[in-house]
């Protein structure tokens, strides 16, 4: 028997210039949810913010699409919610909900997505790692 109820809805902080809820009820979905949370936290802790001035950013800024700390932003992202390694990041990218975390619904320029892709990462890993020895 199916039930006729349904959990209200909660309204997350507003992104991009859109609402953003939480309902129950179908839709549009997307099965991570918890990215919105840890958005907020970010927010509040300002860990991409700080941990991205950390670096310098040595790339030509006319090629630049994603900055420093969308990436460290992206990677926080990914880690808190268990995608370790970069299997899922190209169809992760262009996940609305990941997008709305990110402030960013679409790219900068016509072929970009709203979050860096596989190569990106693996060349922004590779810096990070350099930067540590």
């Amino acid at each position: 028997m199916q039930t006729e109820c349904s959990a209200g809805a909660y309204e997350f902080p507003a992104s991009c210039g859109r609402r953003v809820v939480a309902r129950f009820d179908g839709g549009r979905m997307s099965s991570d949810g918890g990215v919105i949370l840890v958005k907020q936290a970010d927010d509040i802790l300002g860990l991409s913010r700080r941990f991205a001035a950390c670096f310098r950013d040595k790339r030509h800024p006319g090629f630049v699409e994603y900055r420093v700390e969308d990436l460290v932003r992206q990677r926080i992202m990914d880690l808190a919610l268990g995608y370790e390694d970069l299997n899922d990041h190209d169809a992760l990218r262009h996940d609305l909900i990941f997008g709305l975390a990110s402030g960013r619904l679409s790219g900068g320029r016509a072929n970009c997505a709203a979050l860096a892709g596989k190569s990106t990462r693996k060349s922004h890993r590779r810096v990070v790692h350099r930067v540590r020895l």
